[in-house]
Order: C-alpha cells, then structure tokens, then sequence
C-alpha cells in the first residue's frame, strides 16, 4: 500500500490494511476509501503504538484499542478501546473519507 498507488483488497476474513512507512506526528491529514462491497469496515487512524503484524492473525482493527479510532458505515458505529457511539451508513460504490489533525492547537 502506497500513498500514489490504488489498491484492491478481497478477503473472506478480517483484513487490516495500513501504511506504517507513511507515520506522521504532526499535520492534516486526509484519505479516501471506495466501498465496492463490504461487510463491517472499520475505516480509521491508528497511533504509533497500534499492533500491526503482516502474515500474522489478529482479530484487532482500527478502533478496537485505546490506540486506534475508526467509522463502521455497516454497523453504523464509531469505534475506539471497542464499539462506541452511532455513526451515519453507507451503499456499496459510495466513498468514505478520513481525516485528522495531529499536534495542532
């Protein structure tokens, strides 16, 4: 995953997707997901601290730690430490966008 490459993710199971070589600390800083098709994405930030591990199993994603903040549009739910408040849905072929400010007052 770049930041000037579009890439398709398909999967079965849970998926974490991220760009650890892209950390920030100070900044705006903006994405956009295209929903294809979904089933519950958590789509979000995560801090330095967030537990990624290519090629290795784990049930966590954005938002289920004190380390990670994310949207589910399935679910219609924000999630941060787990499952918090509502949150707006949306259809297949609609875009999500993300952003965030960091260390700016």
């Amino acid at each position: 995953l770049t930041a000037s490459t579009n890439r398709h993710a398909t999967s079965t199971a849970w998926v974490t997707l991220g760009a650890p070589g892209l950390a920030v600390c100070v900044g705006s800083w903006y994405f956009e997901v295209e929903l294809t098709k979904f089933k519950h994405p958590q789509i979000g930030w995560a801090d330095a601290t967030f537990r990624f591990t290519p090629d290795e199993f784990c049930d966590d994603g954005p938002g289920d730690g004190a380390d990670s903040w994310a949207v589910d549009v399935d679910r219609q739910c924000s999630w941060h430490k787990g499952r918090q408040g509502g949150w707006r849905s949306a259809v297949p072929g609609q875009t999500v966008g993300c952003a965030t400010s960091i260390g700016i007052d």
